[in-house]
């Protein structure tokens, strides 16, 4: 009977020592657009597309690696997105810079930790758009369960004095670009033998 009960005691533990990525995400200072003017989403009612990404083992932001800034909205190498969410405009003050709170994130840790985030000037990725992408962060192994609940993280997306942050626009990704080249042939073909 003890070993049983010691038995559940050990998995009871197991399962409240579980710990998250617990995140607060937000960006105090906002985010410019691509030529440092004015807001990411400018007008009343724009949306924002917000992620947390994890880094990977290497703890580096893929798009950082030199001369592949515009990659676009792929996530690639060993980054695994985390969250994603989005951030509405509604007129407040700042809004246009995304500037204020995008959620309280609690998802499952993954190996060290390293996070980074990323903000789109539009609710749904399309090619064209522009995008920041935020410092690389070490967040804490944290269980939002605990007892006492431990704080979350700070994530400020804006804040770029402790790492790189850069603005990008998203393009197709090679496949995409040979695809639209076969329809525009395709079209081309067929409008010819339609003259005929």
């Amino acid at each position: 009977m003890k070993k049983n009960v010691v038995l559940a005691m050990a998995v009871m533990m197991a399962v409240g020592a579980q710990a998250d990525f617990y995140i607060n995400f937000f960006s105090s200072f906002g985010i410019y657009d691509k030529d440092g003017g004015a807001g990411i989403i400018p007008s009343i009612g724009d949306t924002a597309t917000v992620q947390l990404i994890y880094a990977g083992v290497d703890g580096v932001a893929n798009e950082f690696a030199p001369g592949q800034l515009d990659i676009g909205a792929l996530i690639t190498g060993d980054d695994q997105l985390v969250w994603s969410g989005s951030f509405q405009n509604t007129g407040a003050l700042f809004e246009d810079y995304a500037a204020g709170n995008f959620a309280i994130i609690a998802e499952p840790f993954l190996g060290n930790g390293m996070i980074y985030g990323r903000i789109f000037n539009s609710g749904s990725i399309a090619v064209g758009d522009n995008y920041y992408i935020g410092h690389v962060l070490t967040a804490a192994n944290l269980n939002p369960a605990g007892d006492p609940p431990p704080a979350a993280d700070n994530y400020d997306l804006g804040l770029a004095a402790d790492g790189v942050a850069a603005m990008g626009t998203v393009i197709p990704e090679p496949a995409t670009i040979g695809l639209m080249g076969i329809a525009g042939l395709g079209m081309f073909l067929a409008r010819k033998k339609s003259r005929r």
